[in-house]
């Protein structure tokens, strides 16, 4: 067999592999779900006119198993009661969580906007939580790496 032969034989095979795994990429992503809600817990800050050497305690903290969180109030007087809640969310991020982790998180979607899905990232937050800094890494990500024309919007 000629080497132009086993080269093109390579590279249908090469073909063939990388169609399967989009689609399985893609169909593992369906099974995640389409849509997936992220919360990020955004740690105290230095511009928060906080004393940093005596932090308060959190009112809202991630849980232990990642998937949820608490936002708890405690009462200013003996008038007031207590406000406990519990939310659940498909992951959580707690305050010292890096941008590197919550990247690798949201990669899964850059790969299917590579492979030629639609994708949509919706970021809300309070100010300083870091929504403009993780869109604009995936933004620039795409545009250096494959020149895609990306749209997104922040609140």
């Amino acid at each position: 067999m000629s080497e132009a032969k086993k080269i093109a034989e390579y590279e249908d095979k090469l073909r063939a592999g990388e169609v399967q795994r989009r689609k399985l990429h893609n169909l593992v992503q369906e099974l995640r779900g389409n849509v997936r809600v992220f919360a990020r817990v955004r740690p105290f800050l230095p511009n928060d006119g906080l004393d940093m050497t005596k932090l308060p305690d959190p009112t809202i903290t991630a849980r232990g198993d990642m998937n949820s969180l608490r936002i708890y109030k405690a009462p200013a007087t003996s008038e007031e009661r207590v406000e406990d809640h519990n939310f659940s969310f498909d992951k959580v991020f707690g305050p010292s969580v890096s941008q590197e982790a919550l990247f690798e998180e949201v990669s899964e979607f850059v790969q299917s906007a590579l492979d030629g899905y639609n994708v949509c990232l919706f970021s809300y937050g309070q100010t300083g939580s870091g929504k403009v800094r993780i869109i604009c890494v995936l933004f620039i990500f795409l545009v250096e790496c494959v020149g895609m024309c990306v749209y997104f919007s922040l609140l």
